[in-house]
C-alpha cells in the first residue's frame, strides 16, 4: 500500500474513533495544542479544573469488596450524580507555591481535555471530601491491565482489541504533539466492559519540550528505548513512545513484565547490545489466533528496532492492528470475554495434556499396534456461534446440545442459553434452580442478559432485604450494560416504587429514557403517559 494510500486509509479509521461524534477531532487536538502550549510557557490565563460538589458523589448503591484500592486503600469508588461510577483519588495541591499550584490546574484542564478521547481515562474534575483533595476520575472495574492480566488469562481476540484501541489513544495525544513517557500495562485501566484507558498521565510532556525527570528509573526501564538509556538527557520522539509501545504488547501479549526479576544494569546491557524479550506463541487454536499472533509479532519486532529511524510509523502501526480488528468484529461475546489463569497456553510451555509418565507409558498398558485399531468416529461439535443459530432456526436440539458443551468447557454465554432452556423447559426437562444457578454464574462473568434473567429469579423473594438488594444489583448491572429490557424495568421499579424498591423518580427517569432511546415499546409507552420527552437531555 503507497504512503498516500495508507494515509488515507488511517485518517478513515482513526477519525470518530478517538472522540465522541458531537466533536470535531481537529478542533479538539487545536485547543489542546494550544493549551499544552500555556502550559509549557508559562503564559496565558490560568485555567481551573472543574470543582465538583461533595454532595453530587454519593456512596454506591450496591457496595463492593473492590471499592477500595491502592495500598492504603484511600481511592474510593463513588456514584457521581447518581448513575455514573468513578474514582475519588486523594491529591495534594500545594496552595504556598502559587506558580506550581497554577501549572497543576492547566495539566488538570489538559487532562480533561485529553479525555475527549474515548481511550483515555475520562477526568471528570477535582472535589473536595471531608477536607481532602481528590481526583475524580472514571471507575475502572478490572484495574490496571497489568492486575487484569494477573488475575485472568485474556483472550486473542480480546488483546487484539486491547491493543488497537490503547493504539488509538497514543495516536490521539500524538495528533495533539503530547507523548506519555510511560506506557505499560500498569498504566492501562480495564472497565467493566474491557475497554482499555489510558492513563497516568504524571510524566506526559509536549512533544517539543524536555523529558520529564523521573526518579524511580527502574520502574520504567524494562520499557524504555535503547536511546533514552544512552543518555537520559536525549530528546523524547515519538519513535521512544513507539519502542514503549512495542514493550507494552509483548507484555499484554504473554501476560508477565518484560525482563521479570532481572535488574536495570541487566536489562540496559541486554537491550543495548540490540536483544529482547523471546516471542514463542504456543499452538493457535484456529485461523483467527493464528493471524491474531502473527500480527501481533510483526509490529512488536517492527517497533523494538534498535534504530529509531527503522522503527514503524505509528501511522502504519495503527492500521495494521485495526485492519485485522476490522477483520474479526464480528466475534461472539463468549470468545471476547477474559478466562481463568492458565487457561492459555500463550508461550508454548504450558503444562500438557498427558503426564511425563503417561508418554512413557508407566500406569498404561497399551495394545501391540498391529491389534490397535480406532473403531469409532470422532464427534466434533459446532460453534456456539452455529447454536445460537440453530436456536433461531427453532432446531432447540441441536442447539442444547451446544450450549451444554461449550458450557462444561467453561463459556459464559453458553452458560446463559443453558439456563434459558433448563428455566423454560426446552428440548429438556424443566429445572430452574439450575438454570438461575447458571444465569449467576454467566452473570458474574459480564454477560448482560443473564444479569437480567438471574435478576429476575430473585423476584419472589423481594421482600427480603438481602434478595433485594441482590436483584437491584444485578438488573443494575445488565441496565448499564445496555440492556433495554433491564433498563426499563428498573425505571419503572425506581419511578413508581415497584418490587419494594424505594421510589426514586429521577433516576427512574433517567433509566426508561435510557430504554425509549433504543425504542424499547413499553418505556416510549410509559414515557408518553407520563408527558416526558425523552429526546430532550435537558430532562435526562
Amino acid at each position: 500500500m503507497d504512503d498516500v494510500a495508507e494515509m488515507k486509509e488511517f485518517l478513515q479509521n482513526i477519525d470518530g474513533g478517538v472522540i465522541n461524534t458531537n466533536q470535531m477531532m481537529n478542533t479538539v487536538i487545536e485547543e489542546l495544542r494550544l493549551m499544552r502550549i500555556s502550559l509549557e510557557s508559562g503564559k496565558g490565563p490560568v485555567t481551573k479544573p472543574k470543582q465538583i460538589a461533595q454532595s453530587d458523589l454519593t456512596d454506591p448503591l450496591i457496595a463492593d469488596d473492590s471499592d477500595f484500592r491502592g495500598s492504603n486503600k484511600k481511592i474510593v469508588r463513588k456514584s457521581y450524580k447518581t448513575t455514573i461510577n468513578v474514582a475519588c483519588i486523594p491529591f495534594v495541591l500545594n496552595e504556598m507555591d502559587q506558580e506550581g499550584y497554577d501549572r497543576k490546574d492547566k495539566q488538570l484542564v489538559i487532562l480533561s481535555k485529553l479525555s475527549e478521547c474515548t481511550n483515555i481515562l475520562k477526568f471528570y474534575g477535582l472535589a473536595n471530601l471531608d477536607g481532602l483533595n481528590h481526583l475524580v476520575v472514571e471507575w475502572a472495574q478490572y484495574g490496571t491491565l497489568r492486575e487484569t492480566y494477573e488475575a485472568y488469562d485474556i483472550p486473542w481476540t480480546r488483546k487484539l482489541h486491547i491493543a488497537t484501541d490503547i493504539c488509538r489513544a497514543i495516536t490521539f495525544l500524538h495528533s495533539a504533539e503530547i507523548y506519555h513517557h510511560d506506557l505499560r500495562c500498569e498504566n492501562v485501566m480495564l472497565t467493566d466492559h474491557l475497554e482499555p484507558k489510558l492513563a497516568n498521565f504524571e510524566y506526559a510532556r509536549g512533544a517539543s519540550g524536555t523529558t520529564s525527570s523521573i526518579g524511580d528509573l527502574m520502574r520504567i526501564v524494562h520499557w524504555l528505548a535503547p536511546e533514552k538509556m544512552i543518555d537520559k538527557n536525549t530528546r523524547y520522539t515519538a519513535k521512544c513512545e513507539i519502542f514503549s509501545f512495542g514493550m507494552l504488547l509483548w507484555e499484554l501479549t504473554f501476560e508477565v513484565s518484560p525482563y521479570q526479576g532481572w535488574d536495570m544494569d541487566k536489562v540496559q546491557a541486554h537491550v543495548l547490545q540490540g536483544k529482547r524479550e523471546k516471542i514463542t506463541f504456543g499452538p493457535a487454536a484456529n485461523e483467527r489466533e493464528s493471524d491474531i499472533q502473527k500480527c501481533l509479532e510483526y509490529v512488536i519486532r517492527e517497533a523494538w528496532k534498535q534504530k529509531p529511524q527503522c522503527r514503524i510509523s505509528l501511522l502504519n502501526l495503527f492500521n495494521t492492528l485495526e485492519r485485522l480488528q476490522t477483520k474479526y468484529k464480528n466475534v461472539v461475546e463468549q470468545e471476547l470475554g477474559l478466562l481463568p489463569q492458565k487457561t492459555l497456553d500463550l508461550d508454548g510451555t504450558g503444562t500438557p495434556i498427558f503426564s511425563d509418565a503417561d508418554a512413557e507409558g508407566e500406569g498404561m498398558e497399551l495394545p501391540e499396534c498391529e491389534n490397535f485399531t480406532l473403531d469409532f468416529e470422532i464427534d466434533t461439535m459446532i460453534t456456539l456461534e452455529e447454536g445460537i443459530n440453530a436456536h433461531k432456526n427453532r432446531d432447540y436440539e441441536k442447539a442444547w446440545k451446544c450450549f451444554e458443551y461449550h458450557a462444561l468447557n467453561g463459556s459464559a454465554c453458553a452458560k446463559h442459553w443453558m439456563g434459558y432452556y433448563l428455566w423454560g423447559g426446552r428440548s429438556v426437562e424443566k429445572n430452574q434452580e439450575e438454570a438461575a444457578r447458571l444465569f449467576k454464574e454467566a452473570a458474574d462473568k459480564g454477560i448482560h442478559d443473564a444479569q437480567l434473567r438471574y435478576a429476575f429469579t430473585l423476584q419472589k423473594s423481594l421482600g427480603k432485604k438481602k434478595e433485594r438488594d441482590e436483584f437491584i444489583k444485578y438488573l443494575t448491572l445488565a441496565a448499564d450494560g445496555g440492556n433495554s429490557t433491564a433498563q426499563f424495568n428498573l425505571g419503572d421499579a425506581y419511578t413508581n416504587g415497584k418490587l419494594n424498591i424505594p421510589k426514586d423518580e429521577k433516576k427512574g427517569l433517567h433509566y426508561l429514557k435510557l430504554s425509549a432511546l433504543q425504542s424499547h415499546p413499553n418505556a416510549v409507552k410509559l414515557l408518553g403517559k407520563m408527558k416526558v420527552d425523552f429526546n430532550n437531555e435537558e430532562s435526562t
